[in-house]
């Protein structure tokens, strides 16, 4: 009885750390990046809540079809962080610019 109450905990666990890595941290590390470097972080918020979306969708498809399709679900999560990795600063026409109220 008590190896299976360790065995659900354990398991709740490392699937609650599994969805925080592919949701909350990408959101976090998406919108700091996009303040840091001076560019809407309302854009970029929402894009990387329209991709989580498409990784949602895309993760319930595999889970009824096929569990290849999971393979593309982490790189949608933190599509917009990496994009962001590789924009400097000066690169304003794609990061957007800070409005007033995001400054």
């Amino acid at each position: 009885m008590l190896l299976s109450v360790v065995i659900a905990v354990v398991v709740v666990g490392a699937v609650s750390a599994l969805a925080a890595a592919l949701t909350a941290l990408p959101f976090v590390v998406t919108v700091d990046m996009a303040e840091r470097r001076r560019f809407s972080a309302t854009r970029w918020g929402g894009v990387q809540l329209a991709l989580l979306a498409l990784a949602a969708v895309i993760g319930l498809l595999a889970i009824r079809h096929t569990l290849l399709l999971v393979l593309p679900v982490p790189l949608l999560c933190w599509a917009p962080a990496l994009t962001l990795a590789l924009l400097s600063a000066a690169e304003t026409e794609v990061g957007g610019y800070q409005g007033a109220h995001e400054a």
